[in-house]
């Protein structure tokens, strides 16, 4: 994992994540993330 400055660097680092659907794919259930 990197590290980070600040919570706002922290934030930013997570809004990005979220608009790529990175957390969204990790909420869903596993199964629906077989490859």
């Amino acid at each position: 994992m990197l590290s980070f400055n600040s919570k706002k660097q922290l934030s930013q680092f997570l809004a990005e994540d979220i608009g790529k659907g990175d957390i969204t794919s990790a909420l869903l259930p596993k199964k629906r993330i077989k490859v």
